[in-house]
């Protein structure tokens, strides 16, 4: 995935409501974020390559005298999270240019970015390889 990724992707410290619009009903949360895509985790499955608009709630305060980002999302792939009840949708997404210096504050203030290390998966080899120092 990340060779066809024209941004890099950051996680963010914040697991971000996303609404669909216009109706605001709570469809996903939001995992990572880049300049032209996102990653939602959410119960259900959405259609792929569909796009719709949504809403993702910043967090309390605001950011860049917004509440929120518009954007258009559309979703290209999907796959189950780990936790087999949830799935993992990538999208990709187009934002107004007006929500860009909320977006772009947004992945700086709150986004980090770790090589994508799958900090679940080294927690579970620990926990089963576990190292001399911590017998």
């Amino acid at each position: 995935m990340q060779k066809k990724r024209k941004s890099p992707r950051h996680d963010t410290i914040f697991y971000l409501q996303v609404f669909s619009l216009p109706d605001r009903s709570p469809i996903a949360r939001m995992t990572d974020i880049s300049v032209g895509g996102v990653m939602l985790l959410s119960s259900t499955s959405f259609s792929l390559n569909q796009p719709f608009k949504a809403a993702i709630a910043l967090p309390p305060g605001g950011i860049s005298g917004k509440d929120e980002l518009e954007c258009t999302i559309t979703p290209r792939w999907e796959r189950t999270d780990e936790n087999p009840e949830l799935v993992l949708t990538g999208c990709t997404m187009e934002i107004p240019a007006d929500y860009e210096p909320a977006l772009n504050e947004m992945i700086s203030r709150y986004g980090f970015s770790s090589g994508h290390t799958d900090f679940r998966r080294l927690f579970e080899e620990h926990l089963h390889n576990p190292s001399s120092e911590d017998r």
